[in-house]
């Protein structure tokens, strides 16, 4: 027991089972507990990277790039743009290529999105 209600927990790439207790330090209460399972599919967070970086004129050609997660492999990459006001649409279907490129012809901010997946995975990928 702890009176932290933090706990801090460096896994492997796999899905864990997760269980917490809690219970009322003073009037010694039956604990209570909660379960659920956590997927780590890194120990790092995925980075998306543009060159050049932002702001850069219109019609201005940027390549983006994320690295792969580590402890991942035989992973395919997606990206999304979404231009000003507009819709996400695919810019880069699955494939093994970390990178695409990206030109944008209206001014104004864009949002971006990179999707990987196993290879294997039939799924819509994660971000």
């Amino acid at each position: 027991w702890s009176l932290s209600n933090t706990f801090v927990f460096n896994g492997e790439v796999a899905n864990y089972g997760v269980k917490v207790e809690a219970k009322d330090a003073i009037s010694g209460a039956e604990p209570v507990s909660a379960e659920t399972n956590v997927s780590f599919l890194s120990d790092a967070p995925a980075i998306l990277k543009f060159e050049p970086e932002s702001p850069q004129p219109v019609n201005t050609t940027i390549k983006l790039s994320t690295g792969r997660p580590l402890g991942t492999s035989d992973l395919v990459y997606s990206f999304w743009a979404c231009p000003p006001g507009g819709t996400w649409r695919q810019i880069k279907p699955y494939n093994s290529f970390k990178t695409t490129s990206f030109t944008g012809d209206t001014s104004g901010t864009y949002q971006f999105e990179a999707y990987c997946k196993d290879i294997n995975d039939g799924g819509d990928g994660g971000t």
